[in-house]
């Protein structure tokens, strides 16, 4: 009873350690959370410096940093060069908006087929690891139908083999 009770506390308090540097980790820079965050600045008319500005205040502290290194050098360099230099999580979505900056394009648009872009990538990422779940799952499916399959199936064969086998050597 001691032993099953240590091995509740020890489960638990590993659960509880798991969950804690879970949340201590800081976040992954969200690419399409940050251009969906772009595109609602860029459709209400404001620039792209602003935009930027204003989005990094609601953005984690990992794509903070990146907007803040792009700002910074954009007042020394042009938005469109800070925009291009690599180094940054977001690498893609900065240099379509560089691109989209430096031609003219309208930025709201870029961003939207950034957007569009980016969920089919990751649709596509998850349509993959889902085709891949009846594959993985057949052994596990097998392992536990087998158990059932020999005690309805094949366990009243046997018990009828070795009865007879019984009444063999009892001689009955």
């Amino acid at each position: 009873m001691v032993t099953a009770a240590c091995l509740v506390a020890m489960a638990t308090l590993r659960h509880f350690t798991f969950l804690v540097r879970r949340k201590e980790r800081p976040a992954a820079p969200d690419p399409l959370a940050l251009a969906m965050l772009i595109r609602i600045g860029l459709s209400a008319g404001l620039s792209l410096r602003t935009t930027l500005e204003s989005v990094r205040e609601a953005v984690g502290p990992r794509d903070a940093d990146a907007i803040d290194a792009v700002l910074r050098r954009g007042l020394v360099t042009g938005l469109s060069e800070a925009l291009r230099s690599p180094g940054h999580a977001d690498s893609r979505l900065f240099r379509l908006l560089a691109e989209a900056h430096m031609t003219g394009a309208p930025l709201a648009f870029a961003v939207s087929t950034f957007i569009v872009e980016e969920s089919d990538r990751r649709r596509a990422v998850v349509l993959e690891q889902a085709r891949t779940v009846p594959i993985r799952l057949t052994i596990p499916v097998a392992l536990g139908f087998l158990p059932g399959f020999v005690l309805i199936a094949v366990a009243p064969e046997i018990a009828l083999a070795l009865q007879g086998l019984l009444e063999q050597v009892t001689g009955r």
